[in-house]
């Protein structure tokens, strides 16, 4: 019966590797960069716009906040990081499929998959009790409240993918509402592994961790960004250089931003993403450059049942001493 159990959790956590990737092909990888890419801008629904006009119109504003902040965030980290490819057209979400399904040699459709409706709970807040997000003010300028990524939601995951409409290559994003930070990791993470895909027949998607595990020797020449908030309570540093003997700084997320936004090659930064696992979620720790968008660690958990359901919970810091030890360590 144990054994039965691990093979279980072996399987499960392989599974969840997987399906983060999305089990991408060459094919696939070769057909994203010769296509078009048609990057989808989301749309007001009429329905709901209607029905949040005569119900509640600061949550009306809320909701057209984060369409607007969305698709900001979106065409900003494409003119900062995307390189995979040179035609890129946006359209309105109903267009933009509309197109690729009609036109699939010719057209791949890029757009943010599953994430919280708008509506279905009262307008969520960040940490520091200011709106949640993206925020217009009168002007129609954007601003995003940075606090947003520690009020987290169970079993709600957003993901970044590319398609024919069908999917074909998906990753997950650290917040249900996404910066353009959170926007240009998806993208470098995608284009890290398309680029692997078609640099030699010999990849394959399936052997990538071999290389990812090769790439992870560099982090002792770069330093590592740490989000504070990510970060146990009381855990020190002198703790952890116990077991992670290479450069590392603990910081405000906003510095994390700014180098990935900068693209400065001293860095490499943990991001921690929820990804689907048993019957909820589970966080996944993924380290990438901030120059580079090489991915230098991808860990999983080894067994991984996750949390179930939908409302706002208690965000807990997920960044322990033994994930420093992992960070370099299989």
């Amino acid at each position: 019966m144990k054994k039965i159990i691990i093979l279980f959790a072996m399987a499960l956590m392989l599974n969840n590797l997987n399906a983060q990737f999305s089990l991408t092909s060459p094919k696939d990888a070769q057909k994203i960069k010769d296509a078009t890419l048609v990057v989808a801008m989301e749309e007001e629904d009429a329905k709901t716009v209607k029905k949040l006009q005569k119900k509640d119109r600061r949550k009306l504003k809320h909701y057209k906040d984060q369409i607007k902040g969305r698709n900001k965030a979106l065409k900003d980290a494409i003119e900062i990081s995307w390189t995979f490819s040179e035609n890129i057209k946006y359209l309105p979400m109903s267009e933009a499929e509309d197109l690729v399904k009609s036109n699939k040699d010719k057209y791949v459709l890029l757009k943010f998959g599953e994430y919280i409706d708008y509506e279905r709970y009262k307008t969520g807040l960040g940490r520091n009790g200011q709106p949640a997000g993206w925020s217009a003010d009168r002007n129609g300028n954007m601003t995003y409240n940075v606090s947003t990524r520690y009020s987290v939601l169970a079993n709600v995951i957003t993901t970044l993918e590319i398609g024919d409409p069908k999917s074909m290559i998906k990753v997950y994003l650290p917040t249900v509402y996404p910066s353009i930070s959170d926007a240009v990791f998806g993208l470098e993470q995608m284009q890290y592994i398309l680029n692997y895909l078609i640099s030699s027949p010999d990849h394959k998607i399936t052997k990538i961790h071999k290389q990812i595990k090769e790439n992870s020797l560099e982090l002792k020449d770069l330093t590592l960004l740490v989000d504070k908030m990510e970060v146990k309570k009381g855990l020190t540093e002198e703790e952890i250089k116990e077991v992670y003997p290479y450069k590392f700084e603990i910081v405000d997320a906003e510095v994390i931003d700014n180098a990935i936004l900068n693209k400065d090659p001293k860095y490499a930064y943990v991001s921690v993403v929820d990804v689907p696992g048993g019957k909820g979620n589970v966080s996944s720790h993924v380290i990438m450059g901030t120059g580079t968008g090489v991915l230098y660690r991808y860990l999983m958990p080894k067994v991984a049942f996750g949390i179930k359901g939908t409302s706002i919970i208690t965000y807990n810091q997920r960044v322990k001493k033994n994930h420093f030890e992992k960070y370099i360590d299989e």
